[in-house]
């Protein structure tokens, strides 16, 4: 079965000849283009500067994704130490000293249980896909 190809950047050249370099991607994440240094590489699996950099780009939007999809312990603490502050500007009771470190751990932990329920699913960064990128490319 043949691979799908779909459009994920379209380079241009940033000298201003009007050269305009079309990447695609496949469902197995790999990359080809419409340059002369792809389309004649020697090199085995092919590439260019071109797919280089939209594996560049492809690897700093999946961590982008990464770190808006996972809050874990670190999200749920923040929050915690958010709301015994309040707690504690409010009632100018340490909410935090009289809970003690094992409660408050504990709150924190079902905290990142919560909110581990509002993240989407391992499945969410193909969703993520924003189109087609337009690249201005220092050739």
């Amino acid at each position: 079965m043949a691979a799908t190809w779909t459009v994920y950047a379209l380079l241009k050249s940033s000298s201003g000849d009007g050269k305009e370099w079309k990447v695609q991607i496949n469902e197995e994440g790999q990359f080809r283009c419409n340059c002369p240094s792809y389309i004649f590489s020697k090199v085995m699996p092919k590439t260019c500067k071109h797919c280089r950099r939209c594996e560049q780009q492809r690897q700093v939007e999946a961590v982008q994704v990464v770190a808006l999809s996972s809050p874990g312990l670190a999200e749920a603490e923040r929050i915690f130490d958010a709301m015994c502050a309040a707690a504690h500007t409010k009632t100018r009771v340490n909410t935090k000293a009289l809970l003690g470190p094992d409660a408050g751990r504990a709150m924190v932990t079902v905290l990142a249980e919560k909110l581990a329920a509002w993240v989407p699913s391992a499945a969410a960064p193909v969703a993520v896909e924003v189109g087609v990128r337009r690249i201005t490319f220092d050739d």
